[in-house]
């Protein structure tokens, strides 16, 4: 029989977890919120470097700077794992849109300074 959760129960656990189990736990529950169970769970998860050759990028390094890690699920306490269908959501997401723009000003004043 499975164990019926509460939100008391959940947010109690929450509470006492690290960062990146917390972190791994609203990844999940957001994809269960938004009905995404079935593909999520046949998806593979793929180390940073093997997401940025999936999605086209050169280097990993631009997902990090990206902060793709929020979207990283710990298993184990190892390195995080991602999944490529919940990375290309959080590349169309207005945050990371916020943080392209960002970048995008910095690298302007850095050449702005240059010239």
């Amino acid at each position: 029989m499975k164990e019926t959760v509460t939100l008391d129960g959940f947010m109690a656990r929450y509470a006492t977890a690290p960062d990146e189990r917390k972190q791994a736990a609203l990844s999940v529950a957001a994809r269960v919120l938004d009905g995404d169970t079935d593909t999520a769970a046949d998806e593979p998860l793929l180390s940073l470097k093997e997401l940025a050759a999936v999605l086209g990028f050169k280097h990993y390094t631009t997902l990090h700077r990206l902060k793709v890690q929020s979207v990283g699920e710990s298993w184990g306490g190892g390195r995080l794992k991602y999944r490529r269908s919940a990375a290309e959501a959080y590349l169309r997401s207005p945050e990371c849109a916020a943080i392209r723009a960002e970048l995008r000003r910095k690298r302007r004043e850095q050449e702005g300074r240059g010239a």
